[in-house]
């Protein structure tokens, strides 16, 4: 989904996608990611905390997801200082991202009517 994205131009959603993957989150985690919930550690170590996520709501406290792997963290370094004045670190919207993952599963003919992204 990564590569295809960066095919579409679309880097940002790319970055959205592997985020999404190394840190097994849900698509509402990566959109509504912020810069200040950014915390990259060392070049091998970066916290995200999500104070608004599902968990963290029913739990009432903040989830934070460790994410490990250089090159990964260089990208999110790379989201985090140019994010904007939003602050959003992929932007767009979740029926966007939502959208991209099933035009870009068609292309491997994955699709069902079951397929549906949910965030």
């Amino acid at each position: 989904m990564a590569s295809l994205a960066l095919l579409d131009k679309k880097s940002r959603l790319a970055a959205g996608f592997l985020v999404a993957f190394a840190g097994l989150l849900r698509i509402g985690e990566v959109m509504h990611l912020i810069a200040s919930n950014v915390n990259c550690v060392r070049a091998n170590f970066t916290v995200l905390s999500f104070p608004l996520s599902k968990g963290a709501q029913v739990k009432g406290q903040t989830e934070t997801v460790i994410i490990g792997d250089p090159v990964l963290i260089r990208v999110l370094s790379f989201l985090k200082a140019s994010s904007g004045e939003s602050g959003l670190l992929v932007g767009g919207s979740c029926e966007d991202y939502a959208s991209a993952i099933v035009e870009y599963a068609a292309l491997f003919n994955l699709s069902h009517p079951n397929l549906t992204p949910h965030w």
